[in-house]
This record gives C-alpha cells, sequence and structure tokens, in this order.
C-alpha cells in the first residue's frame, strides 16, 4: 500500500493521489473481454461469433479493425446477382450487435464497376474516418 502521507509537499501528495486516480480510471474506460485467452467471449455476439448477411449471396471478412471506442469493422466483400462482389464494411458495437448507426443500417457497400471487389486491409485514423483498400477485377473486352 503507498502511504501518500509520508510525502512532504502537499502538491506533490495531491499530484500524485490524481495520477492514480486517472490511471486507474482509464484502465477501465474501455470494456474488457470476458475470456481466456485464445476462448471465444461468450458476450459478444451469440456465443463469441457474429455473422451478416448482407445479399443472400457469399459474404466474406478479410480485415478487421479496433477503433479507439471499442467498436469493430470488418471489411471484405458482399456477393449479389447483379455487380458480382461489391466491397462491404460493417461495423460492430462492443457486444458484437451490428452499430446501426454506422451506413445504411450498420453496412457500406461499394461497387468499383468490377466483376469482384473486395476490402483487402483495413485502418482507423486518429479522426477515427475508415480507410479500406483492395481491389478489383474488371473484365477486359472481348476481341474479334
Amino acid at each position: 500500500m503507498l502511504n501518500l502521507s509520508a510525502l512532504k509537499s502537499p502538491l506533490l501528495r495531491a499530484a500524485i493521489a490524481l495520477s492514480l486516480a486517472v490511471l486507474l480510471l482509464s484502465s477501465n474506460a474501455l470494456p474488457r473481454a470476458q475470456a481466456a485467452a485464445g476462448d471465444l467471449d461468450p458476450t459478444f455476439g451469440s456465443g463469441g461469433k457474429v455473422t451478416t448477411d448482407f445479399f443472400g449471396f457469399f459474404d466474406s471478412a478479410n480485415a478487421v479493425a479496433i477503433q479507439s471506442d471499442g467498436r469493430i469493422v470488418a471489411g471484405g466483400s458482399s456477393g449479389n446477382s447483379v455487380t458480382g462482389g461489391d466491397f462491404a464494411l460493417t461495423r460492430y458495437n462492443t457486444d458484437g450487435s451490428v452499430d446501426t448507426s454506422f451506413g445504411a443500417a450498420g453496412k457500406v457497400i461499394t461497387d468499383f464497376g468490377g466483376s469482384i471487389d473486395q476490402a483487402l486491409a483495413l485502418a482507423v485514423q486518429n479522426d477515427q474516418k475508415i480507410v479500406a483498400a483492395g481491389f478489383t477485377a474488371i473484365p477486359q473486352a472481348e476481341t474479334s
């Protein structure tokens, strides 16, 4: 146990006490996983898992980023019968529920005009804006 009264300066005691209080508060600010290392967190989604359907075809996640508030962004591709596959992003709250304040009902779809568009990497900037990078496959026109 730290005995602050042993310190001679009241100003120094106050500064140390304030620093300890800030440290304790900040260490409890973000929710913590409720599972042992390597185990699924049962408080996240359904038994530690979430799946999100975009169009009823194939959906894949290739990248994940965590924002400073603990929300999770997943990026990949979502297939549909019109454009093939599009960039697909979704954001989850810390409990695994879809964050409906993100995009349209928690999802963002971008068609770059190719037959397959995939987000392969995500980054979160200091201002919390999300950067997604990937590729698009644009079929070449056939020549005769």
